[in-house]
């Protein structure tokens, strides 16, 4: 059974955000560091991918809310796909991304990445600028539907790895099935 992704306002990627920095925070207890310097780096790393999910969410928003004041279609057209674009984004990397380490890479990307794009929307003139206008609305589209698409892959990774790898070790579901409800019935 594949998982979808869940399409969340802005305020609930807040609240799930900080839930699993809480979680993250909490799992401090069952890891192993070899310093004390590492286990402040985990926390640091995980208190950054929150912040970096604030940051996207909350330049988002500006960006829409400004391209919104300069009453400039061709502008808000490209907001709305750089939006959805973050939005998306941090959906996905919040619902799919279990590794810590790998989500906050994700978010480092996805942050550098949207930072350019609303400083180049907000420096473009249409009016002037034509070309560099049809330019940035294709290329915020693009990133807006390989967000999607992305999102799409996530849903059924995790599912088609399982199965991958029952078939690979000649494991047949029902038995895996039988072999934990024995076990868990015994404990």
């Amino acid at each position: 059974m594949s998982r979808e992704l869940v399409d969340l306002s802005p305020g609930q990627l807040h609240k799930l955000a900080e839930l699993i920095h809480r979680q993250e925070v909490q799992k401090l207890q069952e890891l192993q560091f070899k310093s004390y310097a590492d286990q402040q780096k985990y926390l640091h790393d995980a208190k950054d991918a929150r912040d970096k999910v604030y940051h996207v969410l909350e330049s988002a928003q500006e960006m829409v809310m400004q391209t919104e004041a300069e009453k400039d279609t061709t502008k808000q057209h490209i907001a709305k796909d750089v939006y959805e674009y973050c939005t998306k984004g941090i959906g996905t990397s919040l619902q799919f991304i279990r590794s810590y380490n790998t989500r906050l890479t994700y978010l480092d990307k996805l942050k550098n990445h949207s930072d350019d794009l609303i400083k180049q929307l907000k420096w473009l003139n249409p009016a002037t600028q034509e070309k560099e206008a049809q330019r940035l609305a294709l290329e915020a589209g693009m990133y807006k539907k390989a967000a999607l698409e992305s999102a799409k892959k996530f849903q059924h990774f995790v599912p088609n790895q399982f199965s991958r790898w029952l078939k690979e070790n000649k494991i047949k579901f029902e038995d895996l099935v039988q072999k934990y409800v024995t076990t868990s019935s015994s404990s």
